[in-house]
């Protein structure tokens, strides 16, 4: 949503641009920063005059990320069912749906304390043989079934096999943990019974509820499952950590689409897009909806239902229906809707030729009517370009507002190509030419070209980032491809296969979280509130009471520009643990270090993820025998030498000995030496390289000299080269560009270290 910020029409002519970027940061620092001021008493109301520590947290400015969730609470995997008759001794009919996915885990509710029988259904369906299928499966993360061959344990296809247990419940739901060790998991129906008690729950995985011929009931999954209680971190895991890192805003990829809800007639389905919904609701997030009408001639734009009615006031029916049962559904929760996607000649524009241009204006129309504070856009691509279509986008949206079409905001999609990479002239040029009808712009599908090398994918990421955050018509930048394999178009995510964040991810965090983020320590005035010019954001405020290190959180936002914040002592909250550092420890161990003791009882090794090519899961949390400070992460099995390798932890139940709560971290990267044949990696315990970030002169140290120095820019570009004879160095950086560096140290026997450092 647009706060404050002054949106106009800008005159296009033909010119120059150059220097008009050269001085972005100067446009920067009069559009995105305003003057506050703080003041703070301790809990007697007297003036606290000591140092404070101020923090961004998040940007007021989204920069945002496209995604999708396939596991919640309402959903994991897939399903399949036969119409084949399965051999069983009772409830024959459960066995003939199933759930299966590469992991699936479900949380029964239970009480704490008491005994409950948990029966596993399980019947082989699909495949014919042994060895096809093979799983796990762990109860409250004890291995309960190792490498679980459904066929053979049951002796064939269509043949019903239970499998059972009891356990004593140590908390208030029972975890039950599927996965894979041979293509999938696949799971029938799962029982429940309270020992010596009334409480029965059985679940039909895969289908609806129903009652069987010998008269049980069963009631369907949803709800039930459970994707954050895992020991293995799944996809969505990854993505959750890392968005959470890097980015502080999103818009789903396909599961709000018209196909992603209702592919077909009848009752819409909501439950992958409200995945998306319940995760940002939790971490505080917007969400844009994307799209309402995207009126392509396909099955994913406008679905082979819509397309295949009888006639086009038949389709124009449908698409109000959708537009206003979609919208009212999610009123006051999605708060933009990109309303029509791609309407330009060309482009998705089968259901305008269809149905007449009035469907552009009148969805607007109907968004409006069940929701009068939604930020309505509309969306396209290819209006980038000189070649491209910015001046037919620029007279749709007149056209548009002069036929009553409520539209609030424009989304330039922002794709760019090998071919076509960014033009300071060219993109600026586009986005006056759009800018014209005075509504506020957002990029909002921005990806790079994909045979592009690293260097080259962060400059043009700072070129179209430094023109977004500096134009006084654009309000957000969102990204539309996160990891390499994942992405649409491949290698254009800002991290590789393997999850290591490329230059362009690191370029996101330095330019968000430092170069455009206000963080600073000061001592406050005797007398006099503290005033300062901020980004605006989200903040903390750190202030030492009798020794104890308390947060504020005071939101520096454009609508409250010029405000002085009164903070008291009774509203703060003790500083959490904060995570130092991490370490593999043999090869099935990791170390997370904190700079507090850690409660042990706090621990639960299902609020970490160790992320890895492989299928390792964290089966412990336990506080370091040997440092309070630490914590040991139990993994399920070894990890390979060499291989890249990260934990991340979301505000679970972390707390320190003092009962302060920790916040999330990660993805952090684990220092995960290869083999001894070849080049190795030097230990990162073995290396300091400081301050980070640094100013003028940057330390090294490295105890097994000599060592060669090699530092390269963000473009990529080898700018300084040496040897140290001693196992200290220092080098002057003053004269450097300030930005994000990579080091490599290069020892005698041909170890290498490679750190990244930042210069301000």
């Amino acid at each position: 949503m647009l706060i404050g910020i002054s949106i106009f029409p800008i005159s296009v002519q033909a010119q120059n641009y150059t220097s008009w970027y050269n001085n972005a940061q100067e446009r920067i620092e009069e559009l995105r920063m305003d003057s506050y001021g703080i003041q703070i008493f301790d809990r007697n109301g007297e003036p606290y005059t000591g140092e404070v520590a101020i923090r961004m947290q998040k940007h007021e400015f989204p920069f945002g990320i496209a995604f999708d969730f396939s596991q919640g609470a309402q959903s994991m995997g897939n399903v399949f069912s036969t119409n084949n008759v399965v051999q069983a001794e009772k409830d024959a009919e459960i066995y003939r749906t199933e759930r299966w996915g590469g992991y699936i885990a479900y949380a029964i509710p239970v009480e704490a304390g008491k005994d409950y029988e948990v029966t596993l259904k399980f019947a082989e369906i699909f495949h014919g043989g042994n060895n096809a299928r093979i799983f796990n499966v762990r109860v409250d993360g004890e291995l309960f079934l190792e490498n679980f061959d459904t066929h053979a344990v049951a002796g064939g296809r269509d043949i019903a096999v239970d499998r059972s247990l009891v356990v004593t419940s140590s908390g208030n739901q029972i975890l039950i943990e599927f996965e894979a060790v041979v293509d999938n998991v696949a799971i029938k129906g799962i029982v429940v019974e309270e020992v010596d008690g009334d409480f029965t729950l059985r679940i039909n995985c895969g289908g609806s509820a129903l009652t069987t011929a010998d008269g049980n009931e069963y009631v369907a999954e949803a709800g039930f499952f459970d994707p954050d209680a895992n020991t293995v971190a799944s996809n969505d895991d990854w993505r959750k950590a890392t968005m959470y890192k890097y980015f502080n805003a999103g818009v789903t990829e396909n599961s709000f689409k018209w196909s992603g809800v209702q592919s077909q007639p009848g009752p819409p389905n909501y439950t992958v897009f409200e995945n998306a919904v319940r995760w940002a609701q939790k971490v505080g997030w917007e969400l844009r909806g994307h799209a309402l009408i995207w009126g392509g001639n396909d099955n994913h734009s406008t679905p082979n239902w819509v397309r295949s009615l009888p006639t086009p006031d038949d389709i124009y029916e449908a698409c109000k229906e959708r537009v206003l049962r979609d919208v009212e559904r999610y009123r006051g929760i999605i708060k933009e809707y990109d309303v029509v996607n791609e309407p330009l000649t060309g482009h998705a524009d089968w259901l305008r030729n269809e149905v007449g241009d009035r469907i552009i204006w009148d969805s607007f129309k109907w968004a409006r009517s069940v929701d009068p504070d939604a930020e309505l856009y509309i969306n396209d691509y290819n209006v980038e370009y000189n070649w491209g279509q910015a001046e037919e986008y620029r007279d749709l949206i007149f056209e548009m507002l002069n036929q009553g079409a409520p539209v609030t905001g424009v989304g330039m999609q922002a794709h760019f190509w090998d071919c076509c990479r960014p033009g300071i002239n060219e993109l600026v040029r586009n986005i006056n030419i759009v800018a014209e009808p005075g509504l506020p712009i957002k990029l909002t599908e921005y990806d790079f070209g994909g045979n592009l090398t690293q260097a080259e994918q962060a400059a043009d990421y700072i070129m179209v980032l430094t023109i977004a955050f500096s134009h006084p018509s654009i309000v957000g930048l969102y990204h539309w491809s996160l990891r390499d394999g994942w992405a649409w178009r491949e290698n254009s995510g800002f991290f590789d296969r393997d999850g290591r964040p490329k230059l362009a991810a690191d370029t996101l965090l330095y330019y968000t979280k430092t170069k455009w983020a206000t963080n600073f320590d000061a001592v406050m005035p005797a007398n006099e509130p503290l005033t300062f010019n901020a980004f605006h954001g989200n903040y903390t405020v750190e202030a030492e009471f009798d020794g104890v290190v308390k947060v504020f959180e005071v939101p520096l936002l454009k609508a409250n520009a010029d405000a002085v914040f009164v903070l008291n002592e009774e509203d703060a909250v003790v500083k959490g643990p904060q995570f130092l550092e991490t370490e593999l420890v043999g090869r099935n161990s990791v170390r997370l270090l904190f700079d507090k003791p850690i409660d042990g009882n706090s621990l639960r090794g299902s609020n970490y993820r160790f992320f890895s090519s492989g299928n390792i899961g964290v089966e412990a949390a336990n506080v370091d025998p040997d440092n309070g400070n630490a914590v040991i992460l139990s993994l399920s099995s070894n990890v390979s030498s060499g291989q890249y390798i990260s934990v991340s932890y979301f505000p679970g139940s972390l707390r320190a000995l003092d009962g302060s709560v920790a916040n999330a971290f990660g993805p952090e990267e684990i220092a995960n030496k290869a083999s001894s044949v070849g080049t190795t990696n030097i230990e990162q315990s073995r290396v300091r390289i400081y301050p980070n970030p640094a100013t003028n002169n940057l330390n090294i140290a490295y105890e097994s000299s000599p060592f060669r120095i090699s530092i390269f820019n963000s473009m990529g570009v080898l700018v300084y080269s040496g040897t140290s004879a001693n196992e200290s160095y220092s080098l002057d950086v003053g004269g450097f560009a300030r930005g994000m560096y990579v080091i490599q140290l290069t020892d005698q026997n041909n170890q290498i270290r490679v750190e990244k450092f930042l210069l301000k």
